[in-house]
């Protein structure tokens, strides 16, 4: 998760300042606006700006534009259970072999020697 760096919060105020051309751009309010985009990252202002911008004929709140982003928190969620399972199937592959593989025999053979045994099992009882 990259944040703002101050010209790309800059240049999301721009952004605002061209899509409502009443948006007050005085320094304190550039400052204030600078100040929590950069403790923003960059995808979810990104995103949330183009939500506002096609939904609200207003200007945006910092809240607005800084608040987390679902769509933007489902994808990371999307990538990081991908690359969960990517890791997961290397683990896998790096486990200790099914115990029919090391006896040199199918699953199938596997299992009628485990359900033999066991039947032996029961009748020792």
């Amino acid at each position: 998760m990259k944040t703002l760096e101050k010209q790309e919060a800059l240049l999301i105020l721009l952004q605002i300042k061209t899509a409502y051309p009443n948006f007050n751009l005085d320094n304190d309010t550039k400052n204030l606006w600078t100040q929590f985009l950069m403790e923003t990252d960059a995808e979810t202002a990104a995103h949330n700006l183009r939500d506002h911008i096609k939904q609200s004929k207003f200007q945006p709140t910092i809240h607005e534009i800084v608040k987390p982003n679902e769509e933007v928190i489902f994808k990371r969620r999307k990538q990081l259970a991908i690359q969960q399972e990517k890791e997961n199937v290397d683990r896998m592959r790096l486990a200790v072999p099914p115990p029919w593989k090391t006896l040199g025999i199918t699953k199938s053979e596997y299992e009628d020697q485990i359900i033999a045994e066991m039947a032996l099992g029961k009748g020792d009882e």
